[in-house]
């Protein structure tokens, strides 16, 4: 491959950034002082979690590469003695393979950022909720012309840079459109993570959600207050990442969805098989049972510790008047008045639906031995349309 438009292109200047700190390598600027290198070193915890060596696909490649870990954040790095060939648009990517081909695919790879430099040490920052336990390298790799310039196989563990635990996993089946592949869930440092392996594959559609159900089957036409939506589709085929929000209780769902909503469409699911229970640890607090005070109200509240987290929940059962204005509040006593007093309440939140399952987190500052009960609150009118007084478990 030529690269005849680049000619004349040049590196006037080098940024190397070190582990104790930026040094600017130009003639006549000094390196930092021993004392400062010293003082640097201390303030952070580093460990190497893999490394390789680089070398030639399209272009000499020469030096090293390694993934730090420093202070929990984690680091590509390259060393000094670092050199690859010019050209445009050239990323640094990991790659799953341990060798790469000189023209990659897509679903393979992820791109971590443009090169900063085609000679001498410089860091890329690793996101938090990549799970490097799929990649086996790191790579050189020009996109304009799909060419790998070079490569580094990781030789270490570097599944070490997480802590990653199965929680569930399923085989998906068709409903309405073909869908097959696998989904997994996983816990990576603490985060829970949906994950599609390379083999998921579905039909497309609009507005096409990915979603969790209550039940292990889901069926082809889905109701209100029996899912929850992670996110729009990323892609309809390939391997795929979703965050799962901390405060949801897992235990509550049995499968994973691909779902139209504009046609309320169930393309296809995956039932879970595992104990999904297992990602999180939910400790009952408190709970009870709403009953009317300016308008009739029904269900269940309870109070629930996940994972140290301190969250209130309303049953599917959870039924109250529409109002303006309307909060969510705790209150001092076990039976909530019509009209409240200042200093006798706090409110958690607006209201986010006058019926089904909602969840609130209760800020970690609240002494919840202050309050007796839960109550919905219209604070336009200071009227309580209905409370649950709360019982320790």
């Amino acid at each position: 491959m030529k690269f005849n438009k680049l000619a004349g292109l040049g590196i006037t200047s080098v940024v190397l950034f070190s582990n104790i700190g930026s040094v600017i390598v130009n003639s006549g600027v000094a390196q930092a002082s021993p004392a400062l290198r010293t003082t640097r070193l201390a303030a952070k915890s580093k460990s190497i979690l893999a490394s390789g060596s680089f070398v030639k696909q399209e272009k000499a490649t020469t030096g090293k590469a390694k993934i730090v870990n420093v202070n929990g954040k984690r680091y590509l790095e390259f060393d000094r003695a670092f050199r690859t060939g010019e050209g445009p648009d050239v990323k640094v990517i990991l790659h799953r393979n341990s060798r790469i081909p000189l023209n990659i695919k897509e679903g393979n790879y992820i791109t971590l950022a443009p090169i900063k430099s085609f000679n001498g040490a410089q860091r890329y920052e690793i996101p938090d909720n990549l799970n490097l336990a799929d990649y086996k390298s790191v790579g050189i790799w020009c996109r304009e012309f799909n060419a790998t310039f070079g490569y580094a196989s990781l030789q270490s563990t570097i599944a070490s840079a997480n802590s990653v635990k199965p929680v569930a996993s399923g085989s998906f089946v068709k409903q309405e459109k073909a869908t097959t592949g696998k989904a997994k869930i996983v816990n990576v440092n603490g985060k829970r993570y949906l994950e599609f392996d390379r083999a998921f594959r579905t039909g497309e559609g609009p507005d096409v959600k990915v979603i969790l159900h209550r039940n292990s089957r889901i069926p082809l036409n889905i109701k209100e207050g029996n899912y929850i939506t992670l996110a729009p589709i990323k892609s309809f085929n390939g391997a795929q990442r979703y965050e799962i929000p901390d405060n949801l209780n897992l235990a509550d769902y049995k499968s994973v969805g691909i779902w139209c909503r504009e046609f309320n469409a169930t393309f296809g699911y995956a039932s879970l098989q595992s104990t999904i229970a297992s990602a999180n640890s939910v400790k009952p607090v408190a709970s009870g049972s709403f009953v009317k005070q300016e308008k009739a109200t029904t269900g269940k509240a309870k109070i629930v510790n996940v994972n140290g987290k301190r969250y209130l929940e309303f049953d599917r059962a959870f039924r109250t008047g529409e109002g303006p204005d309307v909060k969510v509040i705790l209150h001092r006593n076990s039976r909530i008045p019509l009209n409240i007093k200042e200093g006798n309440y706090i409110t958690l939140a607006n209201i986010r639906s006058f019926k089904g399952t909602q969840v609130y987190a209760i800020p970690n500052n609240v002494n919840l031995a202050d309050y007796k009960s839960v109550g919905i609150w219209c604070e336009e009118f200071n009227a309580t349309f209905g409370y649950a007084p709360l019982q320790n478990v």
